[in-house]
């Protein structure tokens, strides 16, 4: 007992030697630092970014403009980077959003003027109160390619899902939400992402051009996307939400919805589902379909069926 104290204490003796002759010294990240703020009209970063200086660099500003009734409908947030040669440099994003009645929605966002991301709502003439509800999962299906250099075939996972895209919209627990995900390589992540609606606030239309982002940030940078204003996973160039509502026995129904994701070289695929309902708006079928534009116009495959009755 008493030769292992007396171990312990040389070991830490030669731990605070150690640390004692070595130089310490402190940075932080250069990332975006979240916050909730009531009423401020701008707000300033500043931190140390280099271990070999103390001086603090600028690293975001943040603009906040409101309506009359004190809601947020446009954030202005200027990103600012240093390169290599102490040159200073910057990024604006400008999000804002709509209203209907006196909700406030999203509405678009833009990186240097280009806007990128845009969404559109419905207000359909029905009681309908909370969230709405989804009449199957998210749909998930497979592509098969064959790479003509490998020799051999390849496949693709799709998810046609509105969770796929990290929006910069604050969360309001009814039109956009916070979705908590794991990735093996990066560990926990919180995204807001959209919903389809809430009430009788229907989402119509939800547009992500991964191409005008480009556009807009002169450079693509894969951390920037990663970041306050990015996405979760996407491959396309291009994606389209469409959603079909109506009204049947005073419910709200999704009769469809379509995706289209454009690639490269104006390539197509286009995903939609179709769905019918009885008079008293239950589900009776469904079909799920999906066209590639390589594969020519009449080439349409049918994923999924079902037919349900009472």
């Amino acid at each position: 007992m008493h030769y292992k104290r007396i171990l312990l204490l040389l070991v830490s003796a030669a731990t605070l030697l150690a640390v004692g002759c070595t130089s310490i010294d402190y940075s932080a990240s250069p990332d975006y630092v979240g916050f909730y703020t009531d009423g401020a009209k701008s707000v300033k970063q500043t931190k140390k970014t280099d271990y070999k200086s103390d001086e603090l660099y600028q690293t975001f500003d943040d603009e906040f403009v409101y309506d009359q009734d004190g809601n947020v409908i446009k954030h202005i947030q200027t990103q600012y980077t240093k390169d290599m040669n102490g040159r200073i440099d910057f990024n604006e994003y400008v999000i804002t959003y709509q209203r209907i009645g006196d909700v406030v929605l999203p509405e678009s966002a833009a990186l240097n003027g280009v806007v990128y991301l845009e969404v559109e709502y419905d207000l359909l003439p029905v009681d309908n109160e909370g969230d709405i509800p989804e009449y199957t999962s998210v749909p998930v299906f497979y592509r098969k390619l064959f790479n003509l250099l490998l020799f051999q075939p390849m496949y693709e996972t799709w998810t046609m899902d509105l969770g796929n895209f990290d929006v910069p919209f604050s969360i309001d627990g009814k039109f956009v939400e916070s979705d908590n995900s794991f990735d093996y390589y990066t560990g926990f992540d919180n995204d807001s992402v959209l919903t389809t609606g809430y009430g009788n606030i229907l989402l119509q239309r939800f547009y992500y051009s991964r191409e005008k982002y480009r556009e807009g940030a002169d450079l693509y940078d894969d951390s920037a996307l990663a970041g306050f204003f990015g996405m979760k996973s996407m491959i396309s160039e291009e994606t389209t939400f469409i959603f079909n509502w109506e009204v049947k026995a005073d419910k709200l129904i999704e009769m469809g919805v379509e995706v289209v994701e454009r690639f490269q070289n104006d390539l197509v695929m286009n995903f939609e589902i179709e769905r019918e309902f009885d008079t008293a708006a239950r589900l009776v079928n469904e079909i799920w379909t999906v066209f590639d534009s390589r594969k020519g116009e009449e080439d349409i495959k049918t994923l999924y069926t079902q037919e349900l009755s009472y």
